[in-house]
Parts: structure tokens; C-alpha cells; sequence
């Protein structure tokens, strides 16, 4: 088939904007890595990995695992599964997450629930329940934008709490191999708090970071980043799941 002028000039026109487009799609994304470089390197070796095939690697195949914010087990099912000689910690407190949680870890050994939330201080707390998703609840009263995506409904219930070195005396816990830490930005005033040395052995740390902050007290990425480094851990790992928001990041020691 032959083209006329007309219809080649068109198809040219189209050609130059398609990749003009892709220039600068590629320029606006080096653009939002670049502004925060001072944070993180946006794209580490690992940023497409499954993060437990990354911790794998950095870990013993029968370790103890410390998972806060287990939320329906889905994540603690596939621990489980991946290290079926190690032993799994896992904490929700949200009630309407319980049952569920419950129910789906039933048949796995290997895995010990506490409906407890960790905390600074043992004894009981205010939570702040996501009406619109539920994972997005936590201790922390939640602020400025995140309360109309997430809490358009106010509600707050009284959860009990512990601290980790209450828990860790309590159940005879020595040593902690790796914490997967969903705490909607209550992460680091948990990992501050702990006075004994539970924390010398952890290898690696998987957590959400936050950019801004959304709720009261919370850690920024900023902050958290700064007390990683202090206490010898470096970023293996980083994804973002909403741009400029919110991202997964892992902390090893190896």
C-alpha cells in the first residue's frame, strides 16, 4: 500500500511526539528520583525483587522472625512457608482483623499470634481505626490528608499494648533475626524505645516509610534514615508504592 504525502506527514508528527512523550516521561521520573536523592538512591539492586527472596540471603534458615502489623497473615503465611524451620511472631490488634488471622494461620506451627500492638509503654492505648482500609489503622492519631482518604469516619477503639523488651522477657525471646514492621508510622518509636540489646542480633529490617507526615508522632523517612545509620544498618532496598508518598524499604546489618 502506498502512503501519500499527506498521510507520511502525519505519521511523522505522530512519531515525534510518541518519543518526545518518552523523553520526557523519562526526564519528569529522573526528575521525582532526583528530588530525593538526599534521601534514598531511588533505584537499588534489588528494587524489583521480591523482598523476601532479598532477606533470604541475609538470614538463617531457621530464624526468629518479629512481624508487627500482621493484619490477615497473608505475609506471615508466606514467611512461614519460606522458612518452615523458623519460628514467626506476629502482632495485630485491630479485633476485625483477629478472626480472620486466626483462622487462616490455624494450620502453620511455626507461626505464635499476640493481639497485642507494640509500643513505647505496656498497658493499653488508643487506636484510630481506618474505616476506608483497615491496614491503614494504627496508634498514631492520624492528620492532614491521610484523614480524608483514610479515616472519614472517625473511630477509635482501646487496644492493649506492649513494649518489645516486655514481650521478649515475658516469652523467654533472646534474639530477633529479621522484623517485618507495617505500623503506619509507628515503627521507629517502637525500635527507640527498646532498652536491652534485642535489637544486636536483628539482620535486616523490612518497613514502610512515610514522606510527610500523616499522623501525630510519627517518624519520617528523614528521621528514620538517620537513626538506621546510627545504629549500623544500610538500605538494601527500596520501592515506592505511592510516588512522593509512601514507600517499602529494607534495613540490613550483612
Amino acid at each position: 500500500m502506498e502512503y501519500s504525502n499527506t498521510k507520511l506527514i502525519v505519521l511523522s508528527i505522530l512519531s515525534l511526539l510518541i518519543i518526545g512523550l518518552a523523553i520526557f516521561t523519562g526526564k519528569a521520573t529522573y526528575r521525582r528520583l532526583k528530588n530525593f536523592s538526599h534521601l534514598v538512591t531511588a533505584s537499588t539492586q534489588f528494587a524489583e525483587a521480591d523482598p523476601l527472596n532479598i532477606i533470604k540471603k541475609i538470614i538463617p534458615e531457621n530464624p526468629i522472625i518479629l512481624e508487627a502489623g500482621a493484619r490477615w497473615g497473608e505475609d506471615t503465611i508466606r514467611m512461614s512457608k519460606m522458612w518452615p524451620h523458623g519460628l514467626i511472631y506476629a502482632f495485630e490488634p485491630l479485633p476485625s482483623s483477629i478472626s480472620t488471622l486466626k483462622e487462616n494461620i490455624k494450620d502453620y506451627e511455626n507461626i505464635l499470634f499476640y493481639p497485642l500492638a507494640l509500643n513505647d509503654v505496656s498497658g493499653q492505648a488508643t487506636f484510630y481505626v481506618s474505616t476506608n482500609n483497615p491496614g491503614g489503622s494504627t496508634l498514631n492519631k492520624p492528620t492532614g490528608s491521610i484523614v480524608q482518604i483514610y479515616f472519614t469516619e472517625q473511630k477509635s477503639i482501646i487496644v492493649p499494648c506492649i513494649t518489645l523488651d516486655d514481650w521478649a522477657t515475658a516469652n523467654h525471646v533472646s534474639h530477633i533475626d529479621f522484623m517485618w514492621l507495617d505500623m503506619e508510622g509507628h515503627e521507629l518509636t517502637v525500635l527507640k524505645s527498646v532498652k536491652s540489646n534485642i535489637l544486636d542480633q536483628v539482620k535486616a529490617i523490612y518497613m514502610e516509610v512515610t514522606f510527610s507526615k500523616d499522623w501525630e508522632n510519627m517518624s519520617d523517612f528523614n528521621e528514620i534514615q538517620s537513626w538506621m545509620k546510627q545504629h549500623d544498618f544500610r538500605q538494601i532496598y527500596y520501592l515506592e508504592q505511592c510516588p512522593k508518598h509512601q514507600a517499602n524499604v529494607i534495613y540490613s546489618r550483612v
